[in-house]
């Protein structure tokens, strides 16, 4: 059977003990320290090479396991190897790392977590099967175990199951009563079940859903996503076949999208991109939250209708065919009437990213007029390669929030491999709880917005 490492406290040496024989009797093979190495090469060596070729670790939870340094770096050496960790409580606070992950209460309950793996239960609508067999047809090559039955099966039987739900996150699945039904399920203290949301287009999610770790396939490309996804299993407890990790980074909350963002705004919102889909199609609500805080001031900063400029994007970024039947099943006479006057001509991948800029031209000019004097837009020469928002950056006591996506994402999605080697993974900041470090990313952001509107031009639209 498989081999199991035991992490704890040379003052609980009496309960691995009694772990271990455990573990033992129902057919695990156990490692055990029971000589505690000392620290040094040996103990480097050995401790490694033992959670590395083990299938699962298990650590014990007391007051003086919490207080160990070498209890803290056999779970980092496990999170490093992607190892499923299952904690045994016994006393004490839930360490912050476990928070979201179960707790067996019992030896008994951690033999029943190390035999009976847990299934994974895609929840998602049929508009998102396309990814939902993607990601099944992954999980299946780690080695996962996807639950194959009906949704109603699933939640008849839900308490005597061991089931993950990977929520799938698009605005079909968060209006479908039957996905509402079973998260409910999912939540309620009798089953305890876990849910990892899966974020993979633009949606206002649940508030049950807010502070959840998720997984971010929306603003990266899926090999990425996936990582985060597995290290995230692996925290679970899942066993799975060897394969890249990533833990989850910072993340803004899932009910803080940017719209919503607006109404924490003191004086200043900035936004910056490529192409604006995430804020243009919503002028709206953006103007309704404009004029509920009369205080707020926005600069938005877009790409100028310049033809080299374009067909150097639709080059650089590619055709999006998911998204093309819709974007040119209407009729665009004034985009069309631009168009024929370019010289040079735009390419097919310009032609994409122009229209869609077009579009979003459109929506902010509807904003504009309906928030007059308060919207400030301009274009810019420069192919961005980060796309801002920023709120708050200069307000004194203002959390200050600043979301950088880099566009270098779009290429993985587009071409084979990427040719740019920079970061992929959006970034949230928070001015407020930020440590040094980041502090200084903060600044070294806003300065970047700062500089790209001092050299941007007045906005004359199409």
């Amino acid at each position: 059977m498989s081999t199991v490492f035991i992490s704890y406290s040379s003052k609980d040496f009496e309960r691995a003990i009694d772990l271990k024989q455990r573990l033992e009797a129902v057919g695990f093979t156990v490692w055990l320290d029971t000589n505690k190495l000392e620290a040094g090469s040996l103990w480097e060596t050995e401790i490694r090479n033992a959670i590395h070729t083990c299938n699962a670790m298990v650590v014990i939870m007391t007051l003086q396991s919490s207080e160990s340094h070498w209890v803290l770096r056999e779970i980092s050496y496990a999170t490093e190897f992607g190892k499923p960790i299952i904690p045994l409580y016994v006393e004490g606070d839930i360490w912050p790392f476990f928070k979201n992950t179960h707790c067996a209460k019992s030896i008994d309950a951690v033999i029943d977590s190390l035999l009976h793996v847990p299934q994974l239960y895609v929840s998602h609508r049929p508009e998102d099967a396309e990814f939902a067999n993607r990601l099944a047809d992954e999980l299946q090559s780690v080695g996962a175990k996807l639950w194959v039955g009906s949704a109603d099966e699933l939640k008849k039987n839900l308490g005597d199951l061991n089931v993950i739900m990977l929520l799938i996150l698009s605005p079909e699945a968060m209006q479908s009563e039957e996905i509402r039904e079973l998260r409910y399920a999912f939540n309620d203290p009798a089953a305890a079940k876990v849910i990892v949301p899966l974020l993979v287009r633009h949606c206002n999610v649940s508030p049950m859903l807010r502070g959840k770790p998720y997984i971010d396939f929306l603003n990266q490309n899926f090999d990425n996503a996936f990582a985060q996804l597995y290290w995230r299993l692996a925290q679970l407890g899942i066993p799975l076949q060897p394969h890249f990790s990533i833990p989850i980074p910072p993340q803004p909350p899932l009910l803080l999208d940017g719209i919503r963002m607006f109404r924490t705004a003191a004086e200043t919102v900035w936004i910056s991109g490529l192409i604006l889909d995430t804020f243009a199609p919503h002028h709206e609500r953006m103007a309704d939250n404009l004029q509920k805080n009369p205080n707020v001031n926005v600069r938005i900063l877009i790409l100028k209708m310049d033809t080299r400029l374009l067909n150097e994007a639709g080059a650089w970024v590619g055709i999006n065919t998911t998204l093309t039947p819709a974007l040119y099943s209407t009729a665009y006479p004034g985009f069309e009437a631009w168009a024929a006057l370019q010289d040079p001509p735009l390419t097919d991948a310009g032609r994409w990213v122009a229209l869609r800029l077009y579009k979003n031209q459109q929506d902010l000019k509807c904003l504009k007029e309906a928030v007059s004097g308060r919207v400030e837009i301009r274009t810019t020469n420069h192919r961005p390669g980060m796309g801002y928002f920023i709120v708050d950056p200069n307000v004194d006591g203002g959390e200050g929030i600043v979301i950088a996506s880099p566009y270098f994402y779009q290429i993985d999605r587009v071409k084979a491999e990427s040719q740019v080697k920079y970061n992929t993974l959006p970034v949230f900041l928070s001015k407020t709880s930020a440590v040094a470090s980041e502090l200084w990313w903060f600044n070294q952001y806003v300065q970047e917005f700062e500089r790209l509107w001092d050299d941007s031009e007045k906005w004359d639209p199409i």
